[in-house]
């Protein structure tokens, strides 16, 4: 045998026994490519082999489209791209009394983004004290005493934001008396202030508005006492003639003790039970700028044409007995009844004006009659002067006006003790008197009350007498009114 076919029978001993070791290992991850290049038949038997290893691909590829997009969203709640915003301050803050005057009422304006909110009192300039929460905007504080001034700290609060408070403090309220009735010179801008502020602390128990104008622009206001919509009304007009400021001082007075009472006996009459059905209309200073004249002078006038003008009337040089208006017009003499055009000199007094309700001040007491009646029955109106401590109820004419007149006439001087009228001013003629034009021309019945014992103006020390006999009578006119 040649070297050559011992190579070849070699060689194939070696094949077979290749193969015969190879053929107990199945897996074809072991098996390298390269081994089965040499033949045809290992190339054929190595395809299924490789197929194993491609097919778990598509196992492996759904993977990502297995896992749950649901698990990816709750990644943003755990941790907020923008944090909860802090709680904005609360505004509008409103502080009034309840129907107990110990409870004071304290209303805002929702905060944004507030949880709720806590309450912080300071009592006479002293530390805050927290007395509250509430989720509400509202708070009713009801350890309030007398004499007393507060302020508020509203605190909008939310748990979740990073800044977890807000605050806002409110005015002062102050739990005194509001009309000061102790001194003499009760002057337009007090009385002015005094008006917002019983507003204020009293809320819907009192309104008012502006009627009109005086002729140097100061208001002419109109308080209303109980519900403004009530079907019966009754009109207190006071202060037409300058000198006699008190009068406004006693409305203005009497309207705080009535709003403080609103709730209360008064004498054995609640007042809520009385204004709720007759509404009163109180015109506590009908000549404005007359009384700023007779308080502080002809300076005090803001229009330097009426100071030029007045400068030279009579009277003038007397400043405090002043009882017309800015153009020297005596406005009790100015209402359309009985009426004198130029009736004596343009001056501190007496003046009836170039024709009737010629001036601002009578125009717009005219036009709050109007309106009035308008909107419901106007029972009686009662009228404030000084001085005499004298009552005045006449009326000639029969029927119900006069019926009703005679009945308010009486009830006045039961509660005042006041005189009769007969024989004031006997010998002077009546002009242009305001309770003669209601009576008379609008045929409503209608009282005038005189007050003090004194020349005008009245000093202080009168009005605690004035107080006594006059406290009730308003009150009590309209309660004999509402059954009218």
């Amino acid at each position: 045998m040649s070297k050559n076919s011992q190579c070849t029978v070699s060689t194939k001993a070696f094949v077979k026994a290749s193969a015969d070791t190879e053929e107990p290992s199945a897996d074809p991850t072991e098996t390298p490519a390269a081994t089965r290049e040499p033949s045809s038949e290992p190339v054929e038997t190595s395809i299924p082999t490789v197929e194993p290893i491609e097919t778990p691909i598509p196992t492996v590829e759904p993977e990502p489209t297995e896992t749950p997009i649901p698990t990816l969203e709750p990644e943003p709640t755990e941790t907020p791209a923008v944090p909860i915003e802090r709680p904005g301050k609360v505004s509008n803050i409103k502080i009034c009394y309840g129907k107990n005057n110990s409870r004071l009422v304290i209303t805002w304006k929702e905060a944004k983004n507030a949880e709720k909110y806590l309450i912080y009192r300071q009592m006479n300039n002293k530390a805050f004290r927290y007395v509250g929460t509430t989720k509400n905007c509202r708070f009713d504080d009801k350890r309030i005493k007398a004499n007393k001034k507060y302020r508020y700290k509203i605190v909008s609060y939310q748990s979740e934001a990073i800044n977890k408070e807000n605050s806002k403090l409110s005015r002062w309220f102050s739990t005194k008396t509001i009309v000061n009735t102790k001194h003499q010179r009760y002057s337009y801008s007090e009385m002015s202030r005094d008006i917002h502020q019983l507003k204020a602390a009293y809320g819907d128990r009192v309104h008012y508005q502006v009627i009109g104008k005086s002729v140097d622009g100061r208001n002419l206001y109109d308080v209303i006492i109980g519900n403004p919509n009530a079907k019966k009304t009754l009109l207190v007009v006071s202060n037409l003639h300058a000198r006699e400021y008190m009068t406004a001082q006693l409305c203005m007075a009497q309207i705080e003790y009535y709003l403080k009472n609103y709730y209360r006996s008064i004498s054995g009459t609640v007042p809520v039970n009385v204004f709720e059905q007759i509404a009163v209309h109180y015109v506590p200073m009908a000549n404005p700028d007359g009384v700023t004249i007779s308080q502080y002078g002809i300076r005090a006038i803001h229009k330097a044409s009426l100071r030029k003008t007045l400068r030279k009337m009579p009277g003038a040089n007397r400043h405090r007995l002043w009882k017309a208006n800015a153009r020297g017009v005596d406005l009790n003499r100015n209402y359309p009844v009985s009426y004198r055009a130029r009736y004596q000199k343009r001056g501190s007094e007496g003046y009836t004006g170039t024709h009737a309700a010629s001036e601002p001040e009578t125009k717009a007491i005219l036009s709050l009659l109007r309106k009035i009646r308008k909107t419901s029955k106007l029972k009686g109106v009662v009228n404030y002067n000084a001085m005499g401590s004298i009552a005045f109820g006449g009326c000639s004419k029969r029927g119900n006006v006069r019926k009703v007149t005679a009945a308010m006439y009486r009830r006045a001087v039961a509660l005042t003790r006041y005189g009769s009228s007969a024989g004031y001013n006997a010998g002077k003629p009546s002009i242009g008197n305001f309770r003669e034009y209601v009576v008379y021309k609008k045929k409503i019945p209608s009282i005038t009350l005189e007050i003090g014992v004194r020349g005008c103006p009245l000093p202080s020390s009168q009005f605690p007498s004035v107080w006594r006999r006059n406290y009730r009578l308003v009150l009590e006119e309209a309660k004999l009114l509402r059954s009218k």
